[in-house]
């Protein structure tokens, strides 16, 4: 093979074959730096700070939860009170009326006492 033929070869199918074989490797390469060097430590740092995050925002869910607990159990407290408060008041009511139909009654018994009396 002369000088000739083997520059026809580089310059011609071999020669782009080789160049993309070298092209690719270098692409391949260099994305393969690109991810393991940047693109994954940026996507653990990324998952770290979620995880903070969500920590945060758990601690923050569990603070609320405690209060909102706590908010109801003052308010069943408060319940407790006005259920006795009403009960109370029914009964006041219940001894006004009784109080009320008796006195409707002593006044019946003294207007027939008085005519029977006359």
């Amino acid at each position: 093979m002369d000088v000739l033929a083997l520059l026809q070869l580089i310059a011609g199918p071999m020669g782009a074959l080789i160049l993309l074989a070298v092209l690719l490797g270098a692409i391949g390469y260099g994305g393969w730096k690109v991810l393991n060097d940047h693109v994954l430590p940026g996507i653990k740092t990324w998952m770290a700070k979620q995880d903070e995050r969500f920590e945060k925002i758990m601690d923050s869910h569990e603070k609320d939860r405690a209060a909102f607990r706590e908010a109801v159990t003052i308010i069943d407290g408060r319940l407790e009170e006005v259920e006795q408060d009403v009960s109370e008041i029914k009964h006041a009511i219940n001894n006004a009326a009784q109080i009320k139909q008796l006195q409707t009654e002593l006044s019946v018994m003294k207007e027939e006492a008085s005519h029977a009396g006359s």
